[in-house]
């Protein structure tokens, strides 16, 4: 019989992480980073194969593929942990910082969209198929909500994310489903059949 661990404490977790920190993607999301830039060097060798014949408009978007796939390579997961808060750089590279003192709530899941995907009051409409792993940060300070996708993140990064808002933003209402996380248990799956509640 598996006895299960005890997850360790939230403050532990804090002392013994170094600032920033930044949280990992997952080798998934590795990979296919990388299989875009093999696809891009592909895409150049042809280009070159094809000499002179090749149109200068074909150059300048295989040269563009080419920035994009290098861009994602030495580009960071774009979510980090810091003393003051959390701070989010999205791939169009606009900085989102949400302070701990300013967490007012965070919540992961389906329980917060309903069945045509639209999401809370304020947001965009969430597909969903991806609503499953989609946190939502709601702030106290007048800031517009933060949607994050974790699901290109690792376990471990994302458990360190929970701990912290956790330790860090006692006064954030935080949801089962984002606490479970610190456990390994992942959002559970879509289920078009089961009843969600409308938003």
């Amino acid at each position: 019989m598996q006895i299960k661990q005890r997850p360790p404490e939230s403050m532990d977790v804090v002392k013994a992480t170094p600032l920033p920190f930044t949280v990992p993607v997952d080798i998934i999301s590795r990979g296919f980073q990388l299989g875009l830039l093999v696809l891009a060097v592909w895409a150049v060798v042809l280009c070159a194969k094809g000499g002179s014949g090749t149109p200068p408009l074909i150059w300048g978007l295989v040269a563009l593929f080419l920035a994009f796939a290098l861009y994602l390579q030495f580009h960071s997961s774009g979510l980090v942990l810091e003393a003051g808060g959390i701070r989010y750089t999205s791939l169009f590279l606009r900085t989102r910082r949400l302070p701990w003192n300013t967490l007012a709530s965070v919540a992961t899941g389906i329980d917060h969209f309903n069945e045509s995907g639209a999401a809370i009051v304020g947001l965009n409409t969430v597909d969903v198929s991806t609503a499953p792993y989609m946190m939502l940060f709601q702030c106290n300070d007048g800031q517009p909500h933060l949607l994050l996708n974790i699901k290109p993140y690792k376990m471990s990064g994302l458990r360190t994310l929970v701990h912290f808002i956790l330790h860090q933003a006692p006064q954030a209402e935080v949801d089962q489903t984002t606490r479970d996380i610190i456990q390994g248990i992942v959002p559970p799956p879509y289920n078009p059949h089961r009843a969600v509640p409308k938003g």
